[in-house]
């Protein structure tokens, strides 16, 4: 996962239109969820390999900085009451959930609660 947000985010700001990763099915899940999520433009699947197309809004990256929170000592579970207590402003969080990752308004409209994987600034 790290590797992944390295990748990207390193190519944002060397302003790249695409970047190549490797096809596993916990990056499609967070691809999925990054162009739900309007963040990538899509990605396309060439047997061992995804082409992600990055995007950019009036040539600045929509991916600024991501920040992970999966490390075992770290982990933050939050409840339905906790998720609606949560501002954003220029930032969207990503909840593992029982069904699937969710971005902070997709829990919200679920009704469910989960374990914060990454923030994306």
């Amino acid at each position: 996962m790290n590797n992944l947000f390295s990748i990207i985010q390193n190519s944002q700001n060397s302003f790249k239109w695409f970047v190549f990763i490797k096809n596993t099915k916990k990056n499609r899940l967070i691809l999925n969820s990054l162009w739900s999520e309007n963040l990538i433009s899509g990605y396309l699947k060439k047997n061992s390999i995804l082409k992600v197309f990055l995007k950019y809004y009036k040539k600045i990256p929509v991916i600024k900085k991501i920040k992970t929170f999966n490390k075992s000592n770290k982990s933050f579970f939050l409840n339905l009451k906790q998720i609606w207590k949560i501002k954003v402003n220029l930032s969207i969080p990503f909840f593992s959930t029982n069904k699937g990752l969710n971005s902070l308004n997709s829990c919200k409209k679920k009704k469910i609660g989960g374990k914060l994987l990454f923030i994306i600034f």
